[in-house]
């Protein structure tokens, strides 16, 4: 979790935080949990997708689920 906060936080760098943004860390870990408890409980609607990878990786894994699920050709 602290990667994508990290990723966040250079992403929107020279700008001033939202009120999201500026939620404590346990927030977000308490919605990664829910989270993480729904994509198990839905797998065929709910995806879980590595951010740590490239733009490019992060992207074809995207369009690939959509494709399974045939939510997209």
């Amino acid at each position: 979790m602290e990667g994508a906060l990290a990723r966040a936080a250079a992403r929107n760098a020279g700008f001033a935080a939202d009120r999201f943004e500026r939620e404590r860390s346990d927030f977000f870990e308490r919605v990664r949990k829910v989270y993480l408890a729904r994509a198990a409980a839905e797998p065929d609607r709910i995806a879980l997708v590595d951010a740590v990878q490239s733009v490019d990786d992060v992207s074809a894994h995207i369009l690939e689920q959509l494709k399974l699920r045939s939510w997209i050709s």
